[in-house]
């Protein structure tokens, strides 16, 4: 599959991907955007604008393309 690398251990069993962001990357943004709906409701805490959570996911994301420059 193009832009994707799996990443295994000494076995040969899969642990993990790499997805190149420059293909990958509006599905990259919703898996992101569901995992972090997931972790506000496991939390139980109090809902928290959506604003605040895409700038948030953007300053991170932001932050992650930085450092592999």
């Amino acid at each position: 599959m193009k832009g994707v690398q799996f990443l295994t251990d000494e076995r040969g069993n899969p642990k993990s991907i790499v997805l190149d962001l420059a293909i990958w990357n509006e599905i990259w943004e919703d898996i992101y955007d569901i995992k972090a709906i997931e972790a506000v409701k496991q939390e139980g805490g109090e809902p928290i604008p959506w604003e605040r959570i895409k700038a948030e996911m953007d300053a991170e994301l932001a932050a992650i393309n930085s450092a592999d420059n």
